[in-house]
């Protein structure tokens, strides 16, 4: 296989929201991005405005939209919408802080903090859900796109998967990946290899 079959994938995470430093537990909840949120969006369409990108695919959230719009409209694209690459479903957690949710439900809090993959939220997921739909939609854009660079707007428990993955991580290694707002990391597949190029 020539490096040019290669097929490259650059995975964004969705610019800061307005709800950045609140606390307040937002995984499916639909959050706008904040003024700094929406300057990363447009830095990480910059950053990207150089690369042969084929495609950009999306979680629907609109945080993730929202930062992948300028990205496809520098490339002349329309954005693919992939309801995988979501961010975690906290369920009845959603929306609480961490200090209500200790109040509410200490033992879920307690294990969050020492044993997150063994967590799943009443009503929603665990990230074990999260780094198998994250594979899934990985493996669609390989199908849809294989040979090509795309680029992959989503969140952080679907990215760190992506990452950890790559970097032949256990999950709760990969769960510690610094991923911040609009951040952008590449890999590349290669006769069946996995790696990350930058970040």
């Amino acid at each position: 296989m020539s490096r040019s079959s290669a097929t490259i994938l650059h995975l964004v995470r969705h610019g800061e929201t307005a709800l950045a430093g609140s606390g307040v537990i937002a995984g499916r909840m639909d959050v706008l991005l904040s003024a700094r949120g929406e300057a990363q969006a447009r830095a990480a369409a910059a950053l990207l405005a150089g690369r042969p990108l084929a495609a950009v695919v999306a979680s629907p959230l609109a945080r993730a939209r929202a930062t992948a719009a300028p990205i496809a409209a520098a490339h002349g694209l329309a954005v693919e919408l992939d309801p995988d690459l979501r961010e975690l479903d906290f369920g009845a957690v959603e929306g609480l802080t961490f200090e209500e949710l200790e109040l509410r439900d200490p033992a879920t809090a307690a294990a969050w903090v020492t044993r997150p993959h063994e967590v799943v939220f009443p009503g929603g997921e665990g990230l074990r859900d999260v780094a198998t739909r994250a594979v899934r939609a990985a493996r669609a854009v390989l199908r849809r796109h294989g040979g090509h660079e795309v680029a992959i707007v989503s969140h952080a428990g679907p990215i760190r998967a992506l990452l950890g993955l790559a970097r032949g991580l256990e999950p709760t290694a990969a769960l510690a990946l610094d991923c911040p707002f609009g951040s952008v990391a590449t890999l590349e597949l290669q006769d069946g290899q996995l790696e990350m190029t930058s970040l």
